[in-house]
Formats: C-alpha cells, sequence, structure tokens
C-alpha cells in the first residue's frame, strides 16, 4: 500500500499496562501501540472489549481517515464503529477459520456462543465495504462470506518471491555433512503429524542409518519434550537436530540444504478444511525446491499431484510416510523433478506479487470516480 502512494498507519493491540504511544514502527509503516492488559478467560476477555475500543477510538479521532482495515472478528465491531463516525471504508480481513476455531476452544456448555458471534459477523458483514478471505475446501467460505457481501475477495497465503526481506545480512545455514536431510518445518505438534516421525524415521534409519530428521520451527506445548523421550526410546538421538524459529529468507537459506520435506497434516476437521491455496507450509517447500511429502486427503493433496510437487500419502501411517520418503531418497530425477515444478509455480502462480494485485484491486474499487 505504501509502494503506491498510500498513507498507512498500524494499530497493534499490546497486553501490558501503559499509555497509548506513537512513534513506533512496523516495517517501515508508523504505528501507534494501544496497551490494554488481557484478562483471562473468555467472558473478562469481552467484558473488557468496550474499554479497548473506547481506547482505539479516541486514539483515531483527529485522523482523516479513507479506509479502516480490520484483520479479526473481535475487533470487527470496533471497525464499523469506527468507519461509521470517520466516514471512511471498512475492509474486513478474515484470515482464519474464526467459527470453526472459536468453536473447537470453546466446552460443549457455551458453543452457543458462537451461534451469536456468527450472528453478529453476518450482519456487519452485510453493511461493510469489501471482505478479503483465504482458500478453503470447495470454496466454502468464500461462499458463506459472498452471500452476504458480494465485495468478498480470496487471497492465497503465498510467499513473496521478490527480493529478500531481511534488512541484516542472515546467518549461513547449518551445515550436516553429506547426510541425508528430511525436513519439518513450522509449527510441530501431534495435528500436524509429529507423533508419526519418530517410527517412520525408524524405518528410514534401516536404509539410511545416517539420516536426520531437521526441524526448523516451534514447538506446540510440551511436544518436544515428547519428541525428545520417543527418539531417545527408539535410540535416535543421533538422527534428529532442532532448530528455533528462523526468519523467513533464512529458514529458506537452511531448507536448501535438505532432501525431503514433510507436510503431515492429520485428517482433523481444522486441515480438512483446508484449500490449496491456504497451506502455506507446502508453498514454502516449493519456493525452495523441495520434494514433499504430503496428505492424500483434501485439497492440498490435490495441489500436491497436480502440480507434480511430491508424493500424498496417507499422513497417520508412519510406514507410508517412511516409504514416501525412501521413494524420494532413492529416485533423485524424481525428486529433483519434484523440487523443479514447485520453483516453478511458485514463481509463475503461487506469490504475493499476483495475490498483492487483487488486494490493491480492492482498495481501488474503493476510491472515487
Amino acid at each position: 500500500m505504501v509502494a503506491q502512494g498510500h498513507s498507512v498507519r498500524v494499530l497493534l493491540w499490546s497486553d501490558s499496562t501503559g499509555s497509548t504511544t506513537d512513534g513506533h514502527d512496523v516495517a517501515g509503516v508508523p504505528a501507534t501501540v494501544i496497551t490494554h492488559s488481557r484478562p483471562r478467560g473468555l467472558f473478562r476477555l469481552l467484558a473488557t472489549l468496550p474499554l479497548f475500543y473506547g481506547k482505539v477510538l479516541r486514539s483515531l479521532r483527529t485522523d482523516s481517515i479513507d479506509v479502516v482495515h480490520c484483520t479479526h472478528i473481535m475487533l470487527l465491531p470496533l471497525a464499523y464503529i469506527a468507519g461509521k463516525r470517520l466516514g471512511a471504508s471498512v475492509i474486513y480481513d478474515a484470515y482464519e477459520y474464526y467459527m470453526h476455531d472459536t468453536r473447537s476452544h470453546l466446552p460443549r456448555a457455551l458453543r452457543w456462543i458462537v451461534t451469536l458471534l456468527g450472528m453478529l459477523e453476518d450482519q456487519l458483514v452485510k453493511r461493510i465495504d469489501g471482505v478479503l478471505t483465504v482458500d478453503s475446501a470447495d470454496g466454502w467460505l468464500e461462499r458463506r462470506y459472498r452471500e452476504l457481501n458480494p465485495m468478498t475477495t480470496v487471497l492465497l497465503n503465498v510467499p513473496d518471491t521478490r527480493e529478500p526481506r531481511g534488512s541484516a545480512p542472515t546467518a549461513p545455514p547449518r551445515q550436516f555433512g553429506d547426510r541425508p536431510i528430511v525436513v519439518f518445518a513450522g509449527g510441530m505438534s501431534d495435528r500436524k503429524g509429529l507423533h508419526c516421525i519418530v517410527e517412520a524415521l525408524q524405518e528410514v534409519a534401516r536404509e539410511h542409518p545416517d539420516v536426520l530428521a531437521l526441524f526448523i520451527g516451534s514447538f506446540h506445548g510440551k511436544a518436544r519434550a515428547k519428541l525428545a523421550e520417543e527418539a531417545g526410546q527408539a535410540d535416535l538421538q543421533r538422527n534428529i537436530e532442532v532448530i528455533p524459529w528462523l526468519p523467513y529468507d533464512a529458514l529458506l537459506a537452511q531448507l536448501a540444504i535438505a532432501d525431503v520435506a514433510l507436510a503431515l497434516y492429520q485428517p482433523v476437521p481444522r486441515y480438512l478444511l483446508l484449500g490449496r491455496g491456504n497451506g502455506r507450509k507446502i508453498f514454502t517447500y516449493m519456493q525452495a525446491g523441495l520434494p514433499i511429502v504430503g496428505p492424500s486427503f483434501g485439497d492440498i493433496a490435490e495441489l500436491i499431484l497436480e502440480e507434480d510437487v511430491g508424493l500424498a500419502v496417507d499422513t497417520t501411517d508412519p510406514e507410508a510416510i517412511a516409504a514416501a520418503v525412501l521413494r524420494v531418497l532413492s529416485s533423485p530425477e524424481e525428486a529433483r523433478r519434484f523440487g523443479e515444478n514447485g520453483r516453478r509455480a511458485v514463481r509463475d502462480r503461487y506469490n504475493w506479487a499476483t495475490e498483492e494485485a487483487k488486494l490493491l484491486a480492492v482498495y481501488s474499487a474503493l476510491e472515487p470516480s
């Protein structure tokens, strides 16, 4: 937006005490930090939202604003009020499956809250100027929003393939000699197949005793301790290496040393809802030119097979995962084809330059003729 000549200001919620402060910077964009303590518990949080709304509205009262860009369902009422007060258009950036995710985190006795939240969202979406949302299986989420607001646009969750974004040079990737490397990047939990990896690694190690499973990213809950315990029981400690979260450019550099990448989404409701354009891990692996072992269900499987970037397997079956990894490691020509196809697909179709044009078109439609 800034590159197109627009003036942009970011409002950030800081879960701390203190007063609202200006003069901050987010990627070169001016930012205001709204400090507001976030209490534990859903009802306490909801009770304090009006106080937070008031702080935000006070910070905006002297501004001349054309568009309010809202990035969370809990902020949608605030964005609607601000738009009315300031005479500004409102864009709702619904980049998560809010209704589903909220329902899954609530006990059964409180799921009536989701019904009320959905009714509120429906009424507000009808009254704002546009919706940005993510890809979903068979386009179910787009259809829902489009029925409420015809100005609905889907943006794919894809990487920016232009110049590296880091302002400082990144450290060189860690090296592990000539060992075959299987990489698992991103957030790590059982829902993403972490519980299958040690057993699959045992199978791979029978043919490649020096194989290395490289984990890059963050573990959820007690997942890291569980992985270490299982690796110790299987005597695979030397076959596992963990690298904490890396900036994106450094992650790509580290992925470049790997031989095969794992995207072991489990067939849980959250991932059954994913569209082919919303599996960011897949696109990162494709950008890095890695052959992928991914799920055999849903739109993600269609992406992997149609773009010919890897193998789709039963991600609940460690033996199937191991067989796919062994196939890639023993088939360098096929692995090279998968990697080249992935790089080409990201370069030509699945990249932020393409999605950015769609975003700018949404904003252009808001401008008076």
